[in-house]
């Protein structure tokens, strides 16, 4: 007699699967079907749409409300800025939301917070000079938060983790001991490994800025991220951000061409990239790199120096530029949007690309030979503290 292959319900309670949840007696633990804690259930606006593409897949996606981002960098690229862009869409976003700001580079000050149009009466600053007293304020400020069973939400950033120091280095320096402190990764490590699920069990983003250096006689030219393995591991998306001047016609500085790579996720593809402009005057564009993309997919067709909407509408790129929004209605966006899904997401698209191909991209230095993780071995001198 045949066995019966009937697939008999699995998230009823009562049956083995649910007695098994309740036996592990972990409070995060969850039957997938049911939803799992690391679900994401919103996005936080970058405040550029291939910006928000190149993080989560969507034109209208962004930061994920319960992941941590890095935005990493050498000085004056733009981070900080970044920071503040992503603190003002949150309070934005959420009118009743409240942002900790741990301040590690003496660098925020009131003026400059409400500059960026934020609400300075919904964010709390603690400069943290180490990082046990990051690792410490963030617990109790986590800990708090989950006992008042307030449904307010909150977001973290922390700017910058390279500027942290350890209660070590502070007390061997006091003392005149120039020693490097060879545990100090480790302590970035374990204040990572203490805050992640408690990020995620609360829906709060935690947004971090990372310098970066170049490594030393690597034969591929490699940026090391400051912040060790602890970094890289947390991370969900690492953002890696270079920068070039942006001119006007008359060849005068105007803004700064930031080139977002997407040099970690585990949402999107590795190497995905977003050219973000940064105005002076008027802020990131939030229409940068739309055209090249809409030109790339097929969906906006160049037709001799003029560009074609897919309403038939022709434009130069002067106008486009000059008054985006005209030409980038939703129907575009939206047509826009479903080509980013099947574009940057993991597991999506119809690039296939050999071991070959890989190597030979990076052996030739089209492909970016990925990141460094900062080592206890590692020496180098300290970056200054960035925009």
């Amino acid at each position: 007699m045949a066995k019966d292959k009937t697939i008999k319900p699995a998230v009823t309670k009562g049956n083995l699967l649910q007695k098994l949840l309740d036996a592990s007696g972990c409070k995060y633990a969850s039957i997938a079907a049911n939803g799992i804690l690391s679900d994401i259930s919103g996005y936080l606006d970058t405040g550029c749409y291939m910006f928000n593409a190149v993080l989560s897949g969507s034109l209208y996606g962004g930061i994920p409300n319960n992941r941590v981002t890095v935005v990493a960098g050498k000085s004056q690229v733009g981070k900080s800025y970044f920071i503040k862009t992503f603190i003002r869409s949150f309070l934005r976003d959420n009118p009743t939301g409240i942002v900790f700001l741990f301040d590690s580079e003496f660098a925020y000050t009131k003026e400059d917070l409400e500059a960026m149009g934020i609400d300075t009466t919904r964010i709390i600053v603690i400069p943290v000079p180490t990082i046990e007293e990051f690792n410490r304020v963030s617990l109790n400020l986590i800990n708090a938060y989950e006992e008042s069973s307030d449904p307010t939400p909150i977001m973290m950033a922390l700017d910058s983790v390279g500027q942290l120091a350890s209660n070590k280095e502070v007390a061997d320096t006091a003392e005149g001991n120039d020693k490097r402190d060879m545990t100090k990764q480790a302590k970035l490590k374990g204040a990572f490994r203490t805050l992640l699920l408690k990020l995620g069990h609360n829906k709060i983003p935690l947004i971090i800025a990372a310098h970066t250096y170049n490594q030393i006689g690597a034969y591929v030219p490699t940026e090391v991220v400051a912040g060790g393995e602890g970094l890289i591991y947390a991370a969900t998306s690492i953002i890696l951000m270079r920068a070039s001047k942006d001119k006007d016609a008359e060849n005068n500085p105007i803004g700064v061409k930031i080139t977002c790579n997407v040099e970690k996720s585990r949402l999107t593809k590795k190497w995905a990239k977003a050219v973000v402009l940064l105005n002076f005057k008027t802020g990131i564009l939030p229409y940068s790199g739309l055209l090249e993309f809409g030109e790339e997919s097929g969906i906006i067709e160049r037709v001799g120096n003029r560009y074609k909407f897919p309403n038939g509408e022709l434009a130069f790129e002067k106008a486009i530029q000059t008054s985006p929004e005209t030409y980038f209605t939703k129907d575009v966006l939206d047509l826009l949007d479903e080509q980013a899904k099947k574009t940057f997401p993991l597991g999506k698209g119809d690039d296939k690309v050999t071991v070959d191909e890989l190597l030979a991209g990076i052996d030739s230095g089209v492909v970016d030979g990925g990141i460094k993780i900062e080592s206890d071995a590692d020496t180098h001198p300290e970056e200054n503290a960035d925009v």
